[in-house]
């Protein structure tokens, strides 16, 4: 009776802190976010959306005969809030001696569903995150 007793403490013993150890938690999802920057120059609207996930950067180039914007943004969490770096250059008219350029960037903290002016002038730029 007395080895009974003595092997099953001895195996409790020996289970409790595996029984005790939580599993690990799942890192949390990666955020996604949806950038929308928008170019105006005089009249003339254009929309571009970018993507990132987490720690990431995203570009795009929309290159016509009578316009170039190219954009570039980069997201980072630092801590509860997001920084997000933004890079764009943009040119209008059908001739280069006489178009438009405009080129800049800038670094902000952003909160999801606010719009952020991030240039004025002859041509301006805005930011909106979704």
């Amino acid at each position: 009776m007395m080895t009974k007793l003595m092997a099953t403490a001895i195996l409790v013993l020996m289970c409790a802190p595996a029984l005790a150890d939580t599993p690990p938690t799942p890192a949390p999802p990666l955020a996604q976010l949806n950038l929308q920057v928008t170019i105006t120059d005089g009249k003339v609207t254009r929309t571009h959306q970018l993507f990132t996930v987490g720690d990431d950067c995203s570009e795009i180039a929309d290159l016509q005969f009578d316009h170039d914007d190219e954009v570039h943004a980069c997201a980072r969490p630092t801590g509860g809030a997001i920084e997000v770096h933004v890079e764009w250059k943009s040119r209008t008219g059908l001739d280069t001696a006489h178009a438009i350029t405009s080129h800049g960037k800038s670094s902000l903290l952003v909160a999801h569903g606010v719009s952020y002016p991030i240039s004025r002038g002859a041509v301006s730029v805005s930011l909106l995150v979704r």
